[in-house]
């Protein structure tokens, strides 16, 4: 009785213990700031993020383009030019 439940103990920290070691090429991704990006495996500049929605639990994949992600860009800039001086006046 007492060997089965040493045993079980035993295989318990085992499987526990191996959880806890860590993948040299995961914890190198995951020290990374853009972790969340995954690229194509295509050269054209796709860069696709898991993108919490809100109101939903489960995040979404959102792939955009290099060109998506300037005009992206240059609009946001612009909003908040414009939010800023609607504040200076």
């Amino acid at each position: 009785m007492k060997f089965n439940k040493a045993l079980s103990l035993l295989i318990f920290i085992v499987i526990f213990g191996s959880g806890c070691v860590s993948n040299p090429e995961t914890s190198s991704s995951q020290s990374k700031p853009n972790a969340g990006l995954v690229a194509n495996s295509d050269s054209d500049g796709i860069v696709c993020t898991y993108e919490k929605k809100l109101g939903k639990l489960i995040k979404e994949k959102r792939c955009t383009s290099k060109r998506d992600r300037e005009i992206m860009k240059e609009t946001t800039e612009e909003t908040k030019r414009e939010m800023k001086s609607k504040r200076i006046q």
